[in-house]
């Protein structure tokens, strides 16, 4: 087993891990269920408490900006 100084030294600056933990509020049963989350980036211990899937790709791009970029460029293998 690796010991805490051997794995802090292995986290490499271009990884990041997060912790996401999502659950549903309890209200009046006709009401619409409303979700809330938190989620952490495990190296710095940042958190942030979310209501929506948008906060959640806003924190994880402080992190590992250009998510969306990167997802919707167009293939650079292809050829016209």
């Amino acid at each position: 087993m690796l010991e805490w100084g051997e794995m802090k030294a292995s986290f490499a600056p271009d990884r990041h891990t997060f912790v996401l933990h999502i659950w549903r509020e309890s209200g009046p049963v006709d009401a619409v269920p409303v979700w809330r989350g938190r989620i952490q980036h495990v190296r710095s211990g940042r958190e942030s408490y979310v209501l929506t899937v948008n906060e959640i790709v806003a924190f994880l791009e402080d992190y590992a900006g250009g998510l969306q970029e990167k997802r919707e460029a167009p293939d650079s293998r292809t050829t016209n």
